[in-house]
C-alpha cells in the first residue's frame, strides 16, 4: 500500500484540493483508496458532503482510542473505490491526549498497517501545522508531496526578466523554448500590476 502525506505548514496553499483530486483520480484509475482527513478544520470531510460535527465516529477515535480501527471510522464517498476517514475539530485535542503515550509519532501507521490488505492508495491530508498529527503522516508515509503558493516575490526576480522585459520576437520565442506561458492565475495577475512590470 502506498501512503501520500500532502503537508505544508502554511495554510492556504491547496493542501486539502490536490488530497482530494489525487485521491479521486487514483480511484477513478482504479485503485482502491482511502483519503484520511487529518486536518481539525475537516474541509477535506466537507468536500464529499459530509457534516464534520454530526459524526459519530472520525480519524480522532482511531488515533486516541487503540480499541478503535480506523476500518471503523471509514466512510464511503460517491466516487466508486474512493474511502474517507472524517475529521472533525476533536482531532485538534489528540496532540494533547496522545502527548504521553509511548510510540505517538507511530499510532496513524499502527492504523494503517490494519487496512493494508483493503488499500491500494492512502492519500493523507495534513493539518497546517508541525504537529504530532503532520508528524504521524510522515511517518506513516511512503511518499510526501508538499504543495507550495508560487510567490509574487519569486516571480518578480526570476521569471520577470524571462517573461515580461526586453519584448519583441525574441523574447516570444525565449517564453516558447522555456516552456513557459502566461496564465491568468492570481500570482501572473499580480506581478503584470506591479511598476515596471
Amino acid at each position: 500500500m502506498r501512503t501520500i502525506a500532502i503537508t505544508n505548514q502554511k495554510g492556504g496553499c491547496g493542501k486539502t484540493t490536490t488530497t482530494v483530486n489525487l485521491a479521486a483520480a487514483f480511484a477513478q484509475k482504479g485503485l482502491r483508496t482511502l483519503l484520511i482527513d487529518l486536518d481539525p478544520q475537516g474541509h477535506s470531510t466537507l468536500g464529499f458532503g459530509y457534516d464534520p460535527e454530526t459524526l459519530d465516529k472520525t480519524i480522532y477515535h482511531a488515533l486516541t482510542n487503540p480499541q478503535i480501527s480506523i476500518s471503523r471510522v471509514v466512510l464511503g464517498t460517491n466516487i466508486e473505490k474512493l474511502d474517507l476517514a472524517p475529521s472533525n475539530i476533536l482531532l485538534s485535542g489528540a496532540e494533547i491526549e496522545l502527548a504521553e503515550v509511548l510510540g505517538k509519532e507511530l499510532v496513524l501507521g499502527e492504523q494503517l498497517r490494519m487496512v493494508n490488505n483493503d488499500y491500494d492508495m492512502v492519500v493523507i491530508d495534513c493539518p497546517p501545522s508541525v504537529g504530532l498529527l503532520t508528524l504521524n503522516a510522515l511517518v506513516a508515509s511512503t511518499d510526501v508531496i508538499v504543495p507550495v503558493q508560487v510567490h509574487c516575490k519569486y516571480y518578480q526576480s526570476t521569471l520577470s526578466s524571462v517573461l515580461c522585459e526586453n519584448p519583441g520576437p525574441a523574447a516570444d520565442l525565449r517564453r516558447e523554448q522555456n516552456g513557459f506561458r502566461q496564465t491568468d492565475s492570481a500570482a501572473d495577475a499580480r506581478i503584470l500590476r506591479r511598476p515596471g512590470i
